[in-house]
């Protein structure tokens, strides 16, 4: 078949194109000139890879079509289209696109393949390496000034403003995964240009790490792959289709099946684009080293993934870079996965987090991202990424803020808001942030957490381990079996914030000991309007407070709101802490005290508990008189104390003028207090409780 029936065969094909060329579907002569390319300059943009042309290629996949299709790759003009007829080709040998800028589509085409490696693999070469002698910080201008940076090279590169490059260097990736000493995680960067002059080059952007040491830097080649449409099944190992050093390569319309690796990758790729894909199988299978991933990012820049359904695979997205030697000539695999977007894409039945980030990687968003019967849904490791929007169903985790196992490695500054989860079904967690495992220090840079709901949680909603956590807007209801112990907030030398939290018992029929946090080791936490609602008299809700033994926490409660109260609202804490609480008629403004308990200063302690202005004190005796215990100090200066006894009180309490208790009379004297006695009033001067004069 020549190039020319080759257009007519696809101008024939194509009948919203005829019809266009009259409006009634018929030829006519003005139309056809109008509308007329030569099969010569046709020729020069679309090849067609038949069998005729490409004698090899077997559209039943009874032979291997591996060195035609290469044939019809390599004839194929660059810049133009390669059209694959419908059919199933053999690629066992597989086909390499190097330095070439062409499209193939391969609508109705199934690829197979048995061996190992990828079916497709499509890359760029490194072009000129230039040393850089000098790095700095500058400004540069346009209409208005922004950060860039100034390298100093040898000689002319030829660049120009607009082109991308990519400075790297030996420099060990900060926050990153510990190396072996040889092989490291080390820098780099993809930045534009800004301008260049002879021995100078200026970058447009913000350098996120610190370069120093050999550093280097080149051209990203533009050289452009699109795949579109097409069918990728793989039983060997390895990737199934593989993108390299290129600039806006194109993953487009295709489904890939494999049972031995990864399905797509882009390594060191810039501006890298995969859109309405489906992954139906990449089995995870870490004891043979299959790792399945439905997107793999390796070091690649300002990507986007979209429309993505992503089946039965570790991660249906991911990121990573690797450790090099010194002087490395893997250009693709130094720097960060740096913001890359996946958005409006669903995973089901993921073997481990559906949405995934790596501990090298920076600014990664997800955006409507959902989940269903996924191990994970969330898995962030890194800097400074962020979830927005998305919906869960029947996961066994919603989100984990982590360092890599067995590493200090970086995880914070995320951001994480709008998340929607019905049934998230662990019996440890819904979210998790586990940091510094090694050290066990304190990350006290952030993460925040806001906007989100679950319907149905079946342990802890926060388990935070050595983090910093902000959290607002957070509405859970309980499952209706709960682990033993769950808290909504589990926090171990943790630092977290929190306002307007919601946890709803009503529903929830099981699980004791539950309690609204549990606090361990140097643990601050403070809530800002909260709720916890559960049924009257539910013994199961043990605790507002619970103190691990040791702990060394501050623990600051504001407006607690309860439908009912819990067994009692903590058991001891710190004289820094406070629990301000209300359950129907009671609130934490109200101190009890009767009988015995009025000799008891613990009892007595929970007056400093609490932030109210004036705190009641109420007592109650019918058995014996009794005199009132030391008295804490008051939670701040002018706070006052108002002692009140029930009008059932037959028996006398006394209230002692005495120091040592922190409390004197207006009169110097003790007061007997008895059922008909009138409330009398005292203020914390920050040393006592000085009763107030009777006007």
């Amino acid at each position: 078949m020549t190039h020319y029936d080759q257009a007519l065969a696809v101008a024939y094909d194509s009948l919203d194109g005829l019809e266009t060329l009259t409006g009634s579907g018929r030829l006519s002569e003005t139309g056809l000139n109008a509308n007329y390319v030569s099969a010569t300059a046709y020729a020069k943009s679309v090849v067609i890879a038949t069998a005729d042309t490409f004698p090899g290629l077997d559209p039943t996949g009874a032979a291997d079509s591996s060195a035609a299709l290469q044939a019809a790759i390599n004839a194929t003009p660059d810049g133009a289209r390669l059209i694959v007829p419908a059919g199933v080709y053999k690629i066992d040998a597989g086909v390499a696109i190097t330095d070439r800028t062409l499209t193939i589509e391969s609508y109705g085409v199934t690829y197979t393949k048995a061996t190992d490696g990828a079916i497709f693999s499509s890359a760029a070469t490194v072009d000129t390496v230039y040393p850089v002698t000098a790095l700095a910080a500058v400004t540069v201008n346009d209409e208005n000034t922004a950060p860039g940076q100034r390298l100093t090279v040898s000689g002319s590169t030829g660049w120009s403003r607009g082109d991308i490059v990519q400075l790297v260097s030996d420099d060990v990736l900060p926050g990153g995964l510990p190396g072996g000493g040889t092989n490291e995680y080390r820098c780099g960067q993809h930045l534009m240009v800004h301008a260049a002059s002879a021995g100078t080059v200026d970058l447009l952007g913000t350098l996120y790490d610190p370069m120093s040491t050999n550093i280097r830097v080149h051209r990203m080649r533009r050289h452009r792959v699109v795949f579109r449409g097409g069918r990728f099944t793989k039983t060997g190992g390895g990737v199934t289709v593989a993108f390299t050093r290129l600039v806006a390569p194109e993953f487009t319309d295709a489904v890939v099946h494999t049972t031995g690796g990864q399905a797509v990758s882009f390594a060191g790729c810039v501006g890298w684009r995969a859109d309405n894909v489906v992954v139906e199988n990449a089995p995870n299978i870490p004891t043979s080293g299959i790792f399945g991933y439905g997107i793999m990012n390796m070091s690649s820049s300002w990507g986007r993934a979209s429309r993505l359904r992503i089946h039965r695979v570790r991660h249906a997205y991911t990121n990573d870079n690797t450790a090099l030697p010194a002087g490395s000539t893997q250009f693709h695999l130094y720097g960060r996965p740096f913001a890359n977007v996946v958005s409006d894409s669903v995973a089901i039945g993921t073997d481990n987090s559906a949405w995934d980030t790596h501990s090298g990687s920076q600014a990664e968003q997800f955006v409507n991202c959902d989940a269903i019967d996924c191990y994970n849904v969330y898995g962030l490791r890194g800097r400074g990424h962020s979830v927005q929007g998305g919906k869960a169903v029947d996961c066994q985790h919603l989100l984990n803020i982590f360092s890599q196992t067995g590493s200090n490695s970086d995880s914070w500054g995320h951001i994480v808001d709008g998340v929607h989860a019905t049934r998230i079904t662990s019996g440890n967690h819904a979210i998790r942030v586990d940091l510094n495992p090694i050290s066990g220090a304190l990350e006290t840079r952030k993460s925040m957490i806001r906007n989100v709901t679950i319907d149905g949680a079946a342990a802890h909603t926060f388990v935070v381990n050595n983090g910093t956590l902000e959290v607002d807007g957070i509405m859970v209801t309980a499952a209706p079996t709960q682990i033993s112990n769950a808290a909504v907030f589990q926090l171990d030398n943790a630092n977290v914030t929190g306002t307007n939290v919601s946890m709803d018992h009503l529903q929830n029929t099981a699980g004791t000991g539950i309690r609204f946090v549990y606090v361990k080791g140097a643990t601050q936490f403070t809530l800002r309007r909260g709720r916890w609602d559960f049924t009257s008299g539910n013994s199961r809700m043990t605790r507002i407070v619970v103190r691990a033994a040791g702990a060394t926490d501050t623990v600051k409660i504001s407006d607690l709101s309860m439908l009912n109260k819990a067994t009692a609202p903590y058991d001891t804490i710190t004289s820094a802490s406070f629990v301000d609480w209300s359950a129907g008629f009671e609130l934490s403004s109200v101190v009890m005290a009767s009988q015995a308990s009025i000799e008891d200063a613990a009892k007595l302690a929970t007056i400093a508990n609490t932030r109210a202005e004036v705190v009641k004190l109420q007592l109650y005796s019918n058995t014996s008189p009794y005199t009132l215990a030391a008295l804490p100090a008051g939670m701040f200066r002018g706070q006052m104390l108002v002692m009140f006894t029930l009008a059932n009180t037959n028996q006398t309490i006394t209230i002692p003028n005495d120091a040592a208790k922190k409390i004197l009379t207006a009169s110097g004297s003790s007061i007997a207090l008895t059922g008909t006695s009138l409330p009398i009033s005292f203020v914390w001067n920050g040393t006592n409780w000085m009763q107030t004069a009777n006007v």
